[in-house]
């Protein structure tokens, strides 16, 4: 995935023109900065757009690869196509757990992945049905039922531990449960990872003009402008829905009672 890590002339030009128009007296040094350190923000949110989803990845296909293992043994080729398939950061985990026992699955062979491919082509189809589990998981967790809405609780079931986690668990002590969101399902990471961004330009937006991130009803102020330029640059169609996000995370903590003791006020805000 290839991605471009510098700032547009047009961005910057955008953006320039949205900080003198907050603070006229803006110099260039401030400007340098600004961009210089907006620039390593930005690279900071492709970096971690791109190494989480290598994870997110292989984990889901390690987990359907363990279910179908588990609900039609039987379909041994669409087994090993999809084994075979695996993505790259999904077969360096097979590997590590097949090197461990080298002998069951390399015999004299050197430890590489084409030589594990082999095995899984030529294997006996008890043998991948027994062993390929193995490679998948290191370890089981039962799984209750969810209760839905309707009262009804779904089939209890065996989840894998894949990557050192188990994914889809249902609580059994409480009537409705949604488990905590996790950073390897949907879109979380991007929307993680676009929220920091976000809340680091408006850091570098208050060091550089001197007036914190605002906005107003009915017109967008310079700093919305520049923002939405920003998040139009770096890939998100829909930058209201961020910005939202944004403006919800500022007032929550504006509202918050100060955790600072000499701020707490017996009347006003005792505190904690």
């Amino acid at each position: 995935m290839e991605l471009s890590k510098r700032i547009p002339p047009e961005f910057r030009a955008e953006a320039w023109k949205q900080i003198r128009a907050t603070n006229s007296r803006v110099v260039k040094k401030a400007s340098d900065k600004f961009f210089d350190e907006l620039e390593e923000a930005i690279e900071n949110y492709y970096r971690q757009i791109i190494e989480e989803r290598p994870n997110r990845d292989s984990y889901e296909a390690l987990r359907d690869l363990f279910k179908l293992i588990e609900k039609t043994p039987d379909e041994t080729p669409k087994i090993r196509r999809k084994f075979l398939a695996l993505p790259t950061f999904a077969r360096e985990t097979v590997m590590r757990r097949a090197s461990w026992r080298k002998e069951e699955f390399f015999r004299n062979n050197d430890p590489t992945w084409e030589n594990l491919a082999y095995w899984a082509e030529n294997c006996s189809a008890d043998e991948l049905i027994e062993k390929l589990p193995i490679l998948i998981a290191n370890g089981r967790a039962w799984s209750f039922g969810q209760v839905r809405e309707n009262g009804e609780r779904s089939a209890p079931h065996v989840e894998p531990m894949v990557m050192g986690r188990v994914g889809r668990l249902h609580r059994p002590d409480v009537e409705w449960y949604e488990p905590p969101p996790s950073k390897h399902k949907g879109g979380r990471t991007q929307k993680e990872a676009i929220d920091n961004l976000l809340r680091t330009f408006g850091l570098l937006w208050l060091e550089a003009t001197g007036q914190a991130p605002d906005k107003r009803r009915g017109t967008k102020t310079p700093f919305v402008r520049a923002a939405e330029a920003l998040l139009i640059h770096v890939g998100i169609t829909n930058p209201e829905k961020t910005m939202k996000r944004f403006w919800a995370s500022i007032e929550f903590h504006k509202n918050r009672d100060s955790q600072v003791p000499w701020d707490w006020d017996d009347d006003i805000n005792p505190g904690p």
